[in-house]
């Protein structure tokens, strides 16, 4: 498990992942639109967003993940969340329900499970976890590292508000930009567990 105490550097995490969007500009944004797309359009029927929304973000953390390790990102890697459909599905509904029960409790407790919960697709992902160990794995790495963790949230929060506003243009950018700094963070812990703190080299430009 992650160090307590590594730095982020908020700034360069930012600065990394737009550079890495940007040079996977294609299939990230592409990505993303497809995604929001079908999950809206799942929203015909009450429960698509619930079915969908979990494989298909683990599907794009996918190919941010790809991205960051500076390969080549396969837009078909957007439905490779099914592959593990019922950790991933489990995943989002557990979160979603909790994140629910916090928001009833004055907002701040919602906040609080949207934080500790926000690496859970990358061990999902990474470690094959079922969704339990998953989310508890991304418990015990935000707390061990709250502060930092928090900052992030809360610079991505403003990141995204920002979007938004935009006519929510600006969002699917903002997004998949989120998701990359969500994940060299998470990459920057588990380095730091190896002893190792500081950033890869930057993948090439496309």
């Amino acid at each position: 498990m992650s160090q307590a105490g590594v730095q982020f550097e908020i700034g360069q995490v930012l600065g990394r992942s737009w550079e890495i969007f940007k040079a996977n500009l294609g299939p990230l944004l592409g990505g993303f639109l497809v995604m929001f797309v079908i999950i809206g359009a799942s929203s015909a029927v009450y429960i698509g967003p619930i079915i969908l929304s979990g494989p298909m973000t683990l599907g794009f953390y996918k190919m941010a993940r790809t991205a960051v390790n500076g390969q080549s990102v396969e837009f078909s890697d957007l439905f490779s969340g099914f592959q593990k459909f019922l950790p991933a599905f489990l995943a989002y509904l557990i979160i979603a329900i909790f994140t629910s029960i916090g928001m009833i409790f004055c907002i701040l407790p919602g906040i609080l499970v949207s934080l500790v919960y926000m690496p859970t697709y990358l061990f999902i992902l990474d470690d094959n976890l079922d969704f339990w160990n998953a989310m508890e794995a991304s418990r015990k790495m935000v707390m061990n590292n709250f502060g930092q963790w928090l900052l992030l949230l809360v610079v991505l929060f403003a990141l995204n508000l920002v979007g938004m506003l935009a006519c929510c243009v600006g969002f699917v950018v903002t997004a998949p930009v989120s998701i990359l700094a969500i994940t060299l963070a998470y990459d920057m812990e588990r380095r730091a567990a190896r002893g190792a703190v500081e950033m890869p080299p930057l993948p090439p430009s496309a």
